[in-house]
């Protein structure tokens, strides 16, 4: 199951979520954004269960930040289970609590290549129930991936990060 398939849950809720800016920076647009799942046990085991975070980056309209933008902690999680058919979305927030400024800038065609590939690596770990084969192409496009998305997400990371250290040690992301 994708990630994509939760969307709908998930703008229900964020329907439901108050912003909460800065002091004097009351015009942030905010949106919300999703993670790609992680896997909440690791190495995977049949059964396994994953978590994505739903975050929220704003904008502000009377500044001239272009280089960043504002990062929300994650205000729910989407818990999804190889046994279970239906995602479950667990709001944590119902507001968006700003956690700092993440730089944002163009992707180079490599990267840009690897998130084109974000549907077929996210099945991959999903359908895991053991570790994957070293070496081999998928496991070093798992790694690829999740690491991109690690370098470009940092703020959020260090909010997610926490419940995940099996995996990010076995990723070996350098943030």
């Amino acid at each position: 199951m994708g990630i994509e398939s939760v969307k709908v849950l998930v703008d229900q809720e964020w329907a439901k979520i108050e912003s909460e800016s800065p002091a004097g920076m009351e015009d942030v647009i905010w949106s919300y954004s999703l993670s790609p799942p992680f896997p909440l046990d690791w190495p995977p085991v049949r059964g396994s269960q994953f978590r994505c975070y739903a975050y929220a980056y704003g904008r502000i309209i009377s500044e001239r930040l272009a280089d960043g933008c504002h990062v929300g902690a994650p205000w729910a999680s989407i818990e999804i289970s190889q046994q279970r058919m239906a995602p479950r979305v667990v709001v944590f927030s119902n507001k968006v609590k700003d956690i700092g400024i993440q730089g944002v800038e163009p992707l180079p065609e490599s990267e840009r290549s690897l998130f084109d590939k974000q549907s077929e690596v996210q099945r991959f770990l999903l359908s895991l129930e053991a570790l994957p084969e070293e070496g081999s192409e998928e496991t070093q496009n798992l790694r690829d991936y999740y690491s991109s998305w690690v370098r470009y997400n940092g703020v959020v990371v260090t909010k997610i990060r926490p419940q995940h250290r099996s995996f990010f040690k076995w990723l070996g992301c350098k943030q």
